[in-house]
């Protein structure tokens, strides 16, 4: 080393860190500046057929905090209130008044009314009807039964049948209305409704171990179904062309009432009435009107000791 030069100290660095670059914290210019910004409000998707009306949908929507950036470039998670389920409710109604349930959908709170459970329909008989020749109909007018030829209701309305049953008074075998009204059912209801002759005779239940010739005839018909005999096997027996004249109008007079008045709680024809029809041709001289109210108030009485929810096997469609 000449004189006059000088000598320079370099100091130790370390070679991991002359090779690693130096790292800027990442910093949008916006925070940079202090500049805060307000992204819009997110909303939740409405569902298909959603209720518009805020005030039917303010507790179950969710409450959505609006997304901020802040210094830093961090993120605020948003705050997502689920909505609580909405337990359906069943109301205990009176006689004459609604009784209702509610069912929470994506729209709003629907009632809905039960349904009756019935065992026989008006079908089997329409479907027999439409069947009939014109010899069988003249057969069906002499006994004095032509009023029912038109007869056409298949279903029962299940809404409306437990609604009447739900507001009947079996006692005054009245229909409960709304403001105290109500609606009387007479006996002389039957020709009006359904076409049904009236006459004085009463229509007895006769004991099932009592043997009679007309029982004993009309199990001979059956022989592979008598414990289990329904309306469509009635229906099927008084079509054959086996079957006599007289057998015809028996038949004729157990398929109404089976259909239209009173079954086994299986839908199964009930034998005790069959000895009424010993003579069918002095069918139209019973009294079903007050048959068709005794049963209906029995059955009511019945229906309600089982909290309603068993299947109604009266005279329904005579209500109606």
């Amino acid at each position: 080393m000449g004189e006059g030069e000088q000598i320079t100290c370099i100091p130790h660095v370390d070679e991991k860190l002359k090779k690693a670059p130096l790292k800027k914290p990442r910093v949008s210019k916006q925070a940079a500046k202090g500049i805060v910004i307000q992204e819009p409000e997110v909303e939740r998707p409405k569902s298909r057929g959603a209720n518009s009306n805020a005030g039917a949908t303010e507790k179950g929507k969710a409450v959505v905090d609006t997304v901020k950036i802040v210094d830093g470039g961090k993120r605020r998670k948003p705050d997502v209130t689920k909505p609580k389920a909405l337990t359906p409710k069943r109301t205990k109604s009176v006689l004459g008044e609604c009784s209702s349930k509610k069912q929470r959908t994506d729209d709003a709170d629907i009632d809905i009314y039960p349904s009756l459970k019935t065992r026989n329909s008006g079908y089997t008989l329409i479907k027999a009807f439409k069947c009939l020749t014109d010899v069988l109909r003249d057969t069906v007018r002499s006994m004095g039964f032509g009023g029912l030829l038109e007869f056409n209701i298949a279903e029962t309305p299940s809404t409306l049948g437990y609604w009447l049953l739900e507001n009947f008074d079996p006692m005054a075998c009245v229909v409960k209305l709304q403001e105290g009204r109500e609606l009387r059912v007479e006996a002389e209801d039957v020709t009006h409704v359904l076409g049904i002759p009236n006459g004085d005779t009463i229509i007895k239940r006769f004991a099932k171990n009592i043997p009679h010739p007309v029982v004993t005839q009309w199990k001979a018909l059956f022989p592979d179904h008598l414990k289990s005999i329904t309306a469509a096997h009635v229906a099927d027996k008084m079509l054959s062309k086996e079957t006599s004249t007289v057998w015809f109008k028996r038949l004729f007079l157990i398929l109404i009432t089976t259909c239209l008045v009173e079954s086994c709680d299986n839908g199964y024809v009930i034998t005790r009435i069959i000895p009424n029809f010993e003579d069918p041709d002095q069918a139209k001289e019973l009294n079903w009107g007050q048959y068709m109210k005794k049963c209906l108030a029995e059955e009511v009485v019945s229906w309600n000791k089982k909290n309603r929810k068993e299947t109604f096997t009266g005279p329904i469609i005579f209500l109606m």
